[in-house]
């Protein structure tokens, strides 16, 4: 007898309006089953994936879809966000928005795959204090970028003190060269941190900078460390989608793809890019 694969225990159901489950919970869900089925290419198999897992308004309304558009999962995801998805508000207020101050938007996850729309998470991740990434836009992180400056402010109207997007080295003394599998993660670092607080998560501890962040003219967020006697080193961007989608900064994506692959094969290397909301 065939065991189902794990990326489809407990795979959740999809009521619709209403639902326990949120539609952008549940598209990612698809996307993450695709890429550890290898099948993030094949439309017809995600849209049969995904139809088999609805329920209640939501199987109705899949059937009430163009009989042949339907088996194209990217027509329908466009769709179903259109539908089921939530819409970006700050604070649930159109007023708060209006107010934000200049430069300030979010962090959206981009890849060269297809299938992959995510946002840096408004609320770190529990286990390691540090952030991750959602397809919910309603949970993104809301962020001020500097541009005369490699430093992004954390926006928080409630928080009197101010607080910046840093990267913290999971390893004590990392290896932040050519090659390495060294990675760090997306945390929040005070200002005047730079090479000098460590912050922990895991079972290790390393270094944090808060001038690490660049802003291209694309309004790309390219991540680079500064070394005391090298210099500026160009960092990249990976999640992990098997599971909590974590964001990590790596020395080299190679090379951390290559120490981990064994037992977490759901990585992709990522981009980060500012999405502007002023």
């Amino acid at each position: 007898m065939l065991r189902p694969a794990k990326a489809f225990d407990k795979f959740p159901v999809f009521r619709g309006k209403g639902s326990r489950v949120k539609c952008e919970d549940f598209i990612q869900h698809i996307h993450r089953a695709s890429f550890l089925s290898g099948r993030t290419e094949d439309a017809k198999w995600m849209a049969y994936l995904g139809m088999s897992h609805l329920s209640g308004e939501a199987l109705h309304w899949w059937h009430g879809l163009d009989p042949q558009s339907r088996l194209n999962w990217w027509w329908v995801e466009e769709r179903m966000l259109g539908k089921y998805g939530s819409d970006f508000e700050h604070e649930s207020s159109e007023s708060s928005v209006s107010v934000l101050p200049p430069n300030t938007g979010r962090i959206r996850i981009s890849s060269s795959e297809p299938g992959l729309t995510m946002y840096i998470r408004r609320t770190p991740i529990d286990y390691s204090s540090c952030f991750g990434g959602t397809c919910d836009a309603n949970e993104a992180l809301v962020v001020t970028v500097d541009r005369s400056t490699k430093r992004i402010e954390i926006w928080d109207p409630s928080n009197s003190g101010t607080t910046y997007l840093g990267i913290t080295w999971k390893q004590r003394d990392p290896d932040i060269t050519t090659g390495s599998w060294h990675w760090g993660r997306m945390a929040v670092v005070s200002a005047g941190s730079n090479s000098t607080v460590r912050s922990s998560f895991g079972k290790a501890e390393g270094p944090s900078q808060v001038d690490v962040w660049k802003l291209s003219e694309s309004e790309e967020i390219i991540p680079v460390w500064t070394h005391p006697t090298r210099g500026e080193y160009q960092l990249e961007m990976a999640v992990n989608m098997a599971q909590i989608v974590d964001v990590e900064a790596v020395a080299c994506y190679q090379g951390y793809y290559d120490k981990h692959k064994g037992g977490y094969p759901a990585y992709r290397r990522v981009y980060l890019m500012f999405e502007p909301l002023s």
